[in-house]
C-alpha cells in the first residue's frame, strides 16, 4: 500500500492501523517510477532511489523519491485518462492509478513523504 505520513510515526504499523489515507498496492505491471516516467514522458533514470526506512520480520516501509512523488502529483485528470486509454487499463487499474496519483498529490500538498508499506 502507498500512503503519506510524517516520518515520526511508527510506520511499520501500516496505514490502516495508523488511520492514514492510502492507495492499494500498485500491481499493474510497472513500478511507481516507471508509471510516473510514462505519464510525464521522461526517463525513469531521472528519479532517485527508494529508501528502506523501516523493516522487521513481517513488514518493510520504503520512502519514494521526492521527484517521483512530485511528478506523479502533477499529473492532470486529462493526462491520466489519456494514459489509461493508451494502455487499455481496466476499470480497476484506472481507479488504482487515480488513487495513487491522489495520494501523491496529498503528500505534496501536506509536505509529507510517500511511503510503500509491504510484507518484508
Amino acid at each position: 500500500m502507498y500512503f503519506t505520513a510524517a516520518a515520526d510515526l511508527d510506520l511499520l504499523r501500516g496505514p490502516q492501523a495508523l488511520g492514514l489515507p492510502y492507495a492499494a498496492d500498485w500491481e499493474f505491471g510497472v513500478t511507481l517510477d516507471q508509471l510516473t516516467a510514462d505519464l510525464l514522458g521522461r526517463d525513469v533514470s531521472e528519479f532517485g532511489d527508494h529508501v528502506k526506512v523501516a523493516c522487521d520480520k513481517q513488514f518493510a516501509v520504503w520512502r519514494a523519491p521526492a521527484a517521483t512523488v512530485a511528478g506523479l502529483a502533477a499529473i492532470t485528470d486529462e493526462r491520466l485518462a489519456e494514459y489509461c486509454e493508451e494502455e487499455l487499463l481496466s476499470q480497476e487499474e484506472i481507479a488504482g492509478t487515480r488513487d495513487l496519483r491522489d495520494v501523491a498529490a496529498a503528500a505534496v500538498a501536506t509536505g509529507k513523504n510517500l511511503y510503500r508499506w509491504s510484507f518484508a
